[in-house]
């Protein structure tokens, strides 16, 4: 019987004199390579996890600036709808939404404080990282018009968060909600 060559030598040449232990010892990974190996998989793994994160952040900012974009929106078709809530309400109310940190208001009423707070709609934000350039905006909404009275031609309503997103939502005289 003719043994199979390994680099010029048959394997009996090559491995004579060893126990079958002996050359199953060899065929295997070294401890440092193995370490290596699980080294390089945890650091590949750990910066798609900090990718991901990232896209989890945006996604979340994304998602809470719609949500005031969504609240302005509901106020302003209230007042154009000529929504009266509450008993003797007969003729309509203007609406508008208060910003905060934490917490958004849409009310009825021609401003926050002489609203009636039992009409409230309070919507909880649900990213806490989000932060408004000033302490609280109050936007309220004419009724069948849906214009806004402004001093200046827009109300700026600025969000951002630590991790560097930031956008600016717009509601002009006439009502148009924009952002970016």
């Amino acid at each position: 019987m003719v043994s199979p060559k390994f680099f010029g030598r048959s394997l009996n040449q090559k491995f004579a004199g060893l126990t079958n232990q002996a050359v199953f010892l060899q065929a295997g990974f070294t401890l440092i390579e193995t370490l290596i190996t699980v080294a390089l998989t945890l650091v590949i793994a750990g910066m798609g996890l900090a990718a991901s994160l990232d896209g989890y952040r945006g996604y979340a900012f994304s998602n809470e600036r719609d949500l005031v974009v969504n609240a302005l929106q509901k106020a302003r078709a209230q007042a154009i709808n000529n929504v009266c809530r509450g008993d003797g309400c007969t003729d309509g109310k203007p609406h508008g939404v208060r910003v905060e940190n934490g917490r958004y208001v849409i009310f009825q009423g021609s401003a926050y404080e002489d609203r009636d707070s039992l009409y409230d709609e309070v919507v909880l934000a649900n990213y806490q990282d989000l932060q408004l350039a000033a302490s609280s905006v109050d936007v309220v909404f004419s009724q069948l018009s849906g214009n806004v009275n402004l001093a200046f031609p827009e109300i700026r309503i600025a969000l951002y968060d630590d991790s560097g997103n930031t956008s600016i939502i717009k509601v002009s005289a006439e009502g148009r909600i924009s952002w970016d």
